[in-house]
């Protein structure tokens, strides 16, 4: 009976090689879809500025009590508003 699993398992094994090729590409394939998805999608944020220079870029409104001067939204992807972030973080 062994022998018989044997010659099946042996039998399968190229099949088996294969798959799990072809489950990486789809692994693959499937995070850069995501990934894209995820850039490509539009949020809403909000930049305020004192005498022209930004002071709060962030998705949710300042809270009231902070005086981060003049408000207005934009509509950006998210892959934008990640290069915006970085660059606001990284002239501080």
């Amino acid at each position: 009976m062994l022998t018989i699993l044997e010659a099946i398992l042996d039998y399968l094994q190229p099949f088996c090689d294969f798959l799990e090729k072809y489950a990486i590409l789809v692994f693959f394939t499937f995070c850069g879809i995501m990934m894209y998805i995820h850039l490509s999608t539009e949020v809403t944020i909000h930049i305020c500025s004192v005498d022209s220079v930004t002071s709060y870029v962030n998705v949710e409104k300042p809270h009231n009590l902070l005086n981060v001067g003049e408000c207005h939204e934009k509509r950006m992807t998210y892959g934008e508003y990640n290069e915006l972030k970085r660059t606001f973080k990284g002239s501080r």
